[in-house]
């Protein structure tokens, strides 16, 4: 039983699945050396994985896709940087705040562009 469950075609997925999730903590952990608290991880990962889908969509071209998500992240990157820099914000209520924005824009965005009103997993 135990055999049938974990066999080589789900440890592959799971590995393909962790990934991102990975990348994400390795920025967690840099952001933290650097005397950073980005709770926002998950946002920009959000809004960079809709945005190279949209930019994928509408250009044709992949590449096109992962520098829109690149250039996604690296804005609210920077947003994030300014209201805890400058405005001296608190680090995680601007990270929060960037979940939130990212939760909402994405699905909103996801209805002004495709036409997709319900959300699935």
């Amino acid at each position: 039983m135990f055999g049938d469950i974990f066999n080589a075609q789900f440890v592959a997925s799971s590995i393909r699945v962790a990934i991102p999730l990975a990348l994400a903590g390795l920025g967690g952990v840099f952001s933290e050396r650097s005397g950073v608290i980005n709770i926002g991880l998950e946002g920009m990962i959000l809004t960079g994985a809709f945005t190279a889908i949209a930019a994928t969509n509408f250009s044709g071209n992949p590449w096109v896709g992962v520098l829109a998500a690149i250039s996604v992240g690296i804005l609210l990157g920077l947003i994030h940087a300014v209201t805890c820099i400058t405005f001296k914000a608190n680090q995680i209520v601007s990270g929060v705040a960037i979940n939130l924005f990212a939760s909402g824009i994405t699905v909103f965005f996801c209805w002004l562009l495709f036409g997709e009103t319900q959300i699935m997993a």
